[in-house]
């Protein structure tokens, strides 16, 4: 997928069909930019409507083209298009591609075809990064989850979740989870990373690094822009993404822009749970996740989720305890539509 100063274009590969091209008329560089722009400042109120201009001008059309059977969806874009969160296009009217589609991305056919043949890979071994600062998941929930469903691990946090031990461990563990503090540097995207105890582990050291040995199945970005491209040289989609996927990850779970520390935490439960104990894909396992938050309300969050939803209901007034609990918190796009998954 592209887009152009007078309007862009897909080719549709699917199995079985001819190739398809797409004309995309609303999809031009300029408005490309405008949309890229709010996405940088994200809040409750302003994701949705990017979400539906996404769906009208750009995946509507495609998924007239695809195939009636089709259940999952590779997007790969040239350029700039890759800041979109076109995996979440949609309305809560009409419904999100991700309600019917699993979604993933890719940068290319051949890392595509990398990840595929690597996506049985046994994920035994755990990486559990903590952000140093300890203002990112402050309790540790969210990479307690994943230690107690990987017993096999190595935790780094405070003064030992260091450059150095991170990229020691990169090379000999099965899967990565990333709970700290990701930012992305638009202008210079190979000096974007993840702040560790001494510094950043930026994607230019990850990207000098030689390939693993051996692939590795996962590695789970939970940080605010962690799958943010830089603007320039965006056909070359340097990322943290795409710089693990060149180390030997198979797949990436990382985000678009800055998450709320409470809906990152609950979603990345949800996933655990949808990959591990339901055994789903993780591409499939983050759809089911992204769909858990956006539709059930408080009080059956409080149900499945009490140790993150309890802090909260309990700062409820008894009188307005029935409507909070008939509420959706996390709605909003802003909450869940952020998680992108890249590769197989």
């Amino acid at each position: 997928m592209a887009a152009t100063r007078r309007g862009g274009f897909v080719l549709v590969v699917a199995d079985g069909a001819p190739v398809s091209a797409v004309p995309l008329p609303g999809l031009t560089t300029g408005r490309v930019a405008d949309l890229a722009t709010t996405l940088a400042e994200p809040g409750p109120g302003r994701i949705a409507p990017v979400l539906a201009e996404l769906w009208q001008d750009v995946m509507a059309p495609i998924i007239a083209r695809c195939p009636s059977g089709s259940r999952a969806l590779t997007l790969l874009g040239a350029g700039t298009v890759r800041l979109l969160p076109l995996h979440a296009a949609g309305t809560v009217g009409d419904g999100y591609l991700l309600a019917r589609y699993r979604v993933s991305t890719a940068a290319n056919l051949s890392a595509l075809r990398a990840a595929h043949r690597s996506r049985q890979l046994p994920a035994r071994r755990l990486l559990a990064v903590a952000d140093p600062t300890g203002t990112t998941d402050p309790s540790g929930r969210e990479l307690r989850r994943a230690r107690d469903l990987f017993p096999d691990n190595v935790h780094l946090a405070d003064a030992d979740a260091t450059v150095p031990a991170v990229l020691t461990q990169l090379d000999v563990i099965d899967l990565a989870h990333f709970c700290c503090h990701g930012f992305a540097d638009a202008d210079r995207p190979s000096l974007s990373g993840l702040r560790l105890a001494d510094g950043t582990l930026t994607v230019g050291e990850l990207l000098a690094r030689p390939r693993r040995p051996q692939p590795a199945r996962l590695a789970v970005v939970s940080a605010c822009e962690s799958a943010r491209i830089g603007r320039f040289l965006a056909d070359e989609a340097v990322s943290l993404p795409t710089a693990l996927t060149q180390v030997g990850f198979t797949g990436v779970l990382g985000t678009l822009w800055r998450v709320p520390d409470t809906s990152a935490g609950l979603l990345m439960n949800a996933f655990y749970t949808g990959w591990r104990e339901r055994t789903l894909e993780p591409a499939e396992a983050l759809r089911q996740a992204q769909i858990e938050i956006r539709e059930l309300t408080n009080g059956e969050l409080l149900q499945r989720r009490p140790d993150l939803v309890a802090a909260a209901a309990e700062r409820i007034p008894p009188r307005a305890r029935a409507q909070w609990e008939r509420a959706r918190r996390y709605a909003d796009p802003y909450h869940w539509a952020a998680f992108v998954y890249v590769g197989a």
